[in-house]
């Protein structure tokens, strides 16, 4: 019980299916060959009910959470029914690569306004060395 309510807490309870948010990770394009420096890190998601966070992780290790505030008309054109009458359903984050290199995936995880989490976009990119 105490492990529930601790993830409650923290907003680690899943979106159920039928409602969960749609979006993309725009940058860094699938595969593409980054260098080890800060790296930019785009997208957009809509969803019924909002979002409240969007987190960024590369690989296991969260690298920083950001919020909708990039103006997406053609989000909101899109998905009209989702975007709660707003255009801003974009993020954008920069990250710190770190140690990492070779392989890797970025993935987004948002939290909804009821403090619902649910995987929303994953991206492979190769880190390269120096």
């Amino acid at each position: 019980l105490l492990v529930c309510l601790v993830s409650l807490a923290c907003g680690d309870t899943r979106v159920p299916e039928g409602e969960l948010p749609l979006g993309a990770i725009d940058t860094p394009a699938r595969d593409a060959v980054i260098r080890p420096m800060p790296l930019l890190v785009g997208g957009w998601v809509v969803a019924p009910g909002g979002i409240r966070e969007v987190r960024v992780y590369l690989g296991d290790e969260l690298k920083g959470v950001t919020h909708l505030a990039v103006s997406r008309p053609d989000v909101m054109q899109a998905h009209p029914e989702r975007s709660g009458g707003t255009d801003l359903l974009g993020w954008n984050l920069e990250i710190e690569v770190g140690p990492a290199r070779g392989s890797q995936t970025i993935l987004v995880r948002v939290v909804d306004e009821r403090g619902r989490l649910a995987d929303l976009a994953s991206v492979p990119v190769v880190i390269a060395p120096w």
